[in-house]
């Protein structure tokens, strides 16, 4: 299954490559990411994890104004929260949840001339899958990473992630470009139905796009 959807994901990236006016090129950037867990009683969130994405990028003109900009990334996510932060009624304990995914997102981006370059905004699904990831419970100061487990058992975690993405940026005649995006999962990736957690992602890209558009 993991090789499969593999090929599918490169395939889909790759079939765009033969469609006439596109650009390809590298992007990279960091990331600030969290993943809150809500229970029936309780939702846990926390500081943002701090990761980055990196892979290949495509821009396909449409139109004057408007292209699809699919990608084929490497994408770091998770979350931090405290489950108890007072010692008076028991031991602190702090969870840290780190996945990496090999993600493919698909935006509609329009474009208008803005100076010596073209600012654009996008909208666009994303789909994910899970390489790998750990999991690090600290009991009161104390802990040691766990691989995570990846299944449909209820202690395992799901390996498939979606969501939107949107984003704003600018690109400069020379093909480089930088942006902002907002990713927001759509998907629980714990099996059990009453606990709940998404990623939601904040990053910044910085790509190069190889030809003129």
């Amino acid at each position: 299954m993991k090789k499969l959807l593999f090929g599918i994901l490169i395939l889909v990236f790759a079939s765009t490559l033969s469609i006439a006016q596109m650009r390809v090129g590298l992007v990279g950037g960091g990331q600030l990411a969290s993943l809150p867990y809500k229970t029936p009683y309780y939702t846990f969130d926390g500081p943002n994890t701090l990761a980055f994405h990196a892979g290949l990028t495509a821009d396909i003109a449409v139109s004057r104004h408007w292209s699809i900009r699919p990608q084929l990334l490497y994408s770091g996510k998770g979350g931090q929260y405290t489950l108890n932060g007072n010692p008076e009624i028991g031991p602190v304990v702090e969870r840290s949840h780190k996945i990496n995914y090999l993600e493919v997102p698909v935006q509609l981006a329009y474009s208008l001339k803005a100076g010596p370059g073209r600012a654009l905004v996008g909208a666009g699904p994303y789909i994910g899958y899970a390489l790998s990831g750990k999991d690090n419970i600290i009991l009161d100061g104390q802990g040691s990473p766990t691989d995570i487990e990846f299944g449909s058992e209820t202690n395992q975690t799901r390996r498939i992630d979606y969501g939107l993405r949107v984003s704003t940026g600018y690109d400069l005649t020379s093909g480089l470009g930088l942006s902002f995006f907002y990713a927001r999962g759509l998907a629980n990736i714990e099996n059990s139905r009453s606990y709940i957690s998404k990623n939601k992602v904040y990053g910044v890209s910085m790509h190069f796009l190889f030809g003129r558009r």
